[in-house]
């Protein structure tokens, strides 16, 4: 600052722009200011500035000086920046808002036609779920509870529906109790989910397998299937509203699925992961996973310590 107090201001001027400088200044007046330039700091670098001059008369009101002020405005250009930024997102979001309302109203309508009251029910709620978590308003209610029994507890409400389409349903789960703090109505939501969209898309005479197990410090859930093979690089698609929607849009695809993309939130809102794998030969896997309960993990490192101390570690 004290470098430049005293010096002419065409110091900081940049060469190409001095004679536009000298311009804009007689031009400007008042409390005016005019943006579009840009001043060099003492290491080279340019930063943009804007400008205002104010006119000096004497006492007979002729005109003897020009006073110009060069502002600083890199920081309200960023801030304008990140502004506009927000701003495409906030219209990008509310474009899939509106897509995904127009797809969900054409879908209700088609099951409703159909009579397909369970699926209607079934759109709307995922619909309702989806636009609480967009605008934050989705709590979770945690408690403590064993996976392990609404695994057993699931898989027995959904064995006449698998029975219906003569496929076998099978849960392969491990005889300890595994708690998880989570949120009880969320987990089966995610459960039936899977498992239903296991079923849905297994031939008759096959089969869907659920295994759960201990992973440490997590509790990992698999819905296996013998079905069509997800093509590679779709597996990520399905749990993706947006690539949804695009592709409904661009197959004509009859009725939208909100249940995997949902699943995915709900999921992550636990601090968990969930994903989907294929295999070569066909058959596809869905798999998720949730942090054990907190006191379970504090009585297993309590044991770990007491076991240290018995061996004298």
């Amino acid at each position: 600052k004290e470098e430049v107090i005293g010096k002419d201001s065409r110091t900081l001027w940049i060469e190409k722009s001095q004679s536009e400088h000298i311009k804009s200044i007689s031009q400007i007046g008042g409390s005016a200011w005019q943006v579009g330039f840009y001043h060099k700091r003492k290491d080279g670098s340019v930063f943009p500035v804007s400008l205002s001059s104010s006119v000096i008369q004497d006492q007979n009101g002729k005109d003897i000086a020009t006073v110009g002020m060069a502002r600083d405005i890199s920081e309200r250009i960023l801030v304008e920046d990140e502004l506009k930024t927000a701003n495409r997102k906030l219209k990008k979001r509310n474009q899939l808002r509106c897509e995904l309302a127009i797809m969900v109203s054409e879908t209700l309508m088609r099951l409703l036609a159909e009579e397909n009251l369970d699926g209607a029910r079934g759109i709307v709620s995922d619909f309702l779920d989806i636009s609480k978590v967009d605008e934050g308003r989705m709590k979770l209610k945690l408690t403590r509870f064993c996976f392990r029994s609404v695994v057993s507890e699931i898989v027995q409400s959904l064995s006449p529906l698998a029975a219906e389409r003569n496929i076998k349903l099978k849960s392969i789960i491990p005889d300890s109790e595994l708690a998880v703090e989570a949120d009880y109505d969320r987990i089966v939501q995610v459960l039936s989910c899977l498992i239903k969209n296991a079923i849905k898309y297994t031939p008759s005479k096959g089969r869907v397998n659920i295994r759960t197990k201990d992973s440490g410090y997590q509790i990992a859930l698999e819905v296996q299937d013998n079905g069509p093979a997800i093509e590679s690089g779709e597996t990520e698609k399905i749990f993706n509203l947006r690539a949804q929607i695009e592709e409904r849009l661009c197959s004509e695809k009859e009725n939208l699925s909100l249940g995997l993309p949902l699943a995915k939130e709900l999921v992550e809102m636990h601090g968990g992961s969930i994903w989907a794998e294929s295999g070569n030969e066909g058959g596809n896997s869905f798999c998720f996973t949730l942090p054990k309960s907190a006191v379970q993990e504090a009585v297993a490192s309590m044991s770990a310590i007491e076991e240290g101390k018995y061996r004298g570690n």
